[in-house]
């Protein structure tokens, strides 16, 4: 059986350090088990590196560690993908301010 494929943004790991959100916290850490007992298939993106990069540390740190308990794969931004995200905002699926969130969905 074909495992599912799913794309995590950068919230979906944030929320395995979400102290303030306990119940969200619990819930992606369940489901963070899951994904390193290699239920998915798992991708992110380039983008979600390049914003966990940018968090201050210690969660910086603590969201790499996570990262590394998956095995997943970082799908690089193509032409193509930013194209789609310019379209999404032509379209008004969402405003310009949300192009990054556009990326994530492209």
């Amino acid at each position: 059986m074909r495992r599912l494929r799913i794309y995590l943004d950068t919230s979906t790991i944030s929320h395995l350090l979400a102290d303030d959100a306990p119940e969200k916290m619990l819930d992606t850490k369940l489901f963070w088990n899951d994904c390193a007992q290699g239920k998915y298939e798992i991708y992110i993106s380039d983008m979600v590196t390049n914003e966990i990069m940018r968090c201050a540390e210690p969660k910086r740190s603590q969201m790499l560690d996570n990262l590394r308990l998956v095995n997943l794969e970082v799908l690089p931004e193509t032409d193509e993908i930013v194209e789609l995200a310019a379209e999404y905002i032509r379209d008004g699926v969402l405003r310009e301010k949300s192009f990054d969130d556009c990326l994530h969905i492209a």
